[in-house]
């Protein structure tokens, strides 16, 4: 299967050789427009792979650096019916002969955000680009490409997607503990204010009030981070819609699959406090483990070929 740009700059595909050529003779693509296919190592012009012109342009991005990144590789699943732990062993597959590579991959993407955080609001500005190019490069690795680690930038070729969605998932987050926390501190505050004489009776009180309130919140932020945790990889398949769509689509594609998926977050908090023993130094393996399989767990989320 091929990929072509259009003469208005549009990535589109796969295409058949057949398919590609009715648009070249219908003049939606011309000779210098870039296609790419499995086993070629890089774009070139339409003209020079088909019609035996030697004449290879470079394609420019709107920031004006060229464009060698082939395109996001496409991928089928099974319309969510395979189990989870059958996703975490294709992940473990995916990732059998790469774990170290993986792992330095997570290490460098650590060390970037540290040092951006060491610039006022650099963390808050790069850290949606960054981890576009994180879910980029473990999309690539399931679906059988060799990522390089260079794909730590490749989010800032959409810099603005990356960012908002991350500022629109950090915001709804903010929403749902004011929503929560502000009515809880009201009503903590009024009963503190009732007097020294009853304080001691309303204590119990105050400590299920604020333990229900804290119950709602870290609820509430798993919810966003299950519900909201594909929108990276919907922003690499479909560049073209906002910030607003890709989180729109979340819950659509993950209809009737949110427990599912929750419960392949619980396996990876498990995980997780497993590394405190090591210092959290078994993040860089459990982190790598982690977007594969979520990967994995998207994909499999797709229409059978057949379908």
């Amino acid at each position: 299967m091929i990929w072509f740009y259009t003469i208005n700059g549009e990535q589109k595909g796969p295409v058949s050789e057949d398919e590609l050529k009715q648009l070249f003779d219908s003049g939606l693509i011309k000779l210098t427009d870039l296609v790419w296919r499995e086993a070629m190592s890089d774009w070139a012009s339409y003209g020079s792979v088909f019609e035996g012109i030697q004449e290879t342009p470079t394609r420019t991005t709107q920031a004006g650096q060229a464009n060698k990144t082939s395109p996001i590789p496409v991928a089928s699943g099974a319309n969510g019916r395979t189990p989870n732990y059958e996703l975490r062993a294709s992940a473990r597959r995916a990732l059998s002969g790469r774990w170290n590579q993986a792992a330095l991959f997570i290490f460098l993407f650590i060390l970037l955000i540290f040092a951006s955080g060491l610039v006022p609001f650099g963390c808050f500005i790069l850290f949606g680009p960054f981890m576009l190019g994180v879910h980029e490069y473990f999309l690539r690795l399931f679906r059988k490409e060799d990522p390089q680690n260079n794909l730590l930038f490749a989010g800032f070729s959409n810099f603005a997607l990356g960012l908002v969605i991350y500022l629109l998932i950090f915001a709804i987050g903010i929403a749902v503990l004011m929503v929560v926390g502000i009515p809880i501190g009201l009503l903590v505050a009024s009963i503190a204010a009732v007097g020294d004489s009853q304080a001691g009776a309303l204590v119990p009180v105050m400590i299920i009030i604020i333990g229900f309130g804290t119950g709602v919140i870290m609820v509430s932020s798993i919810v966003i981070q299950v519900i909201f945790s594909i929108g990276y990889l919907i922003a690499l398949e479909e560049p073209e819609i906002g910030g607003v769509e890709v989180l729109q689509k979340c819950p659509r594609i993950l209809k009737g699959y949110k427990l599912k998926l929750f419960m392949m977050h619980l396996v990876f908090l498990g995980w997780s406090i497993l590394t405190i023993p090591t210092l959290y130094i078994g993040m860089l393996w459990v982190m790598p483990y982690y977007y594969t399989s979520l990967v994995a767990f998207y994909d499999d989320l797709k229409a059978p070929p057949s379908v």
